[in-house]
């Protein structure tokens, strides 16, 4: 055993010894640069995995391909057969907004194609109100039809 321990002992003085300072010193890039190295894949996969499930989708017509589209809804025509009309009308059909100007006033227009408003003398109505012996006929975008004593009236912005 003595010639074991008398080995050892040997090599224990032959071998350089390293100092405290110096193991303080000496970088440690071998282990940033492993984390670094295994960000970079992390972020390489994960792009590719995106890429991957994106082009599933597109390739499904998903709404991320083109984004949001624009919906118009057209109402239908309906064409009806009227009856031929006598061509001596006693007072005519339509009327200006300058004849009832002093008693109405056309503040504003909410279209929608389904549920239309209409804003007179700061009142809100629909299709079909009445006020004041006015009935609301009809509403369009930029006008809107009255019935007055079986008169039609027209309001235009």
């Amino acid at each position: 055993m003595s010639i074991i321990y008398d080995a050892l002992k040997k090599i224990e003085r032959n071998k350089p010894k390293i100092t405290a300072d110096k193991q303080k010193t000496t970088p440690r890039i071998y282990g940033y640069l492993v984390y670094l190295i295994v960000a970079l894949l992390g972020f390489v996969l994960a792009d590719f995995t995106f890429n991957i499930f994106n082009q599933k989708f597109l390739k499904k017509g998903n709404a991320l391909e083109s984004g949001p589209k624009e919906i118009t809804v057209k109402p239908k025509e309906e064409k009806f057969l009227l009856p031929p009309q006598e061509e001596t009308v006693s007072k005519p059909l339509i009327k200006s907004e300058k004849d009832h100007s002093e008693i109405l006033k056309l503040n504003g227009i909410f279209y929608d194609i389904f549920n239309p408003y209409v804003l007179i003398n700061n009142r809100i109505l629909k299709k079909g109100d009445c006020f004041k012996d006015y009935c609301i006929k009809d509403i369009f975008p930029d006008k809107v039809q009255l019935e007055f004593k079986g008169e039609i009236i027209e309001l235009k912005i």
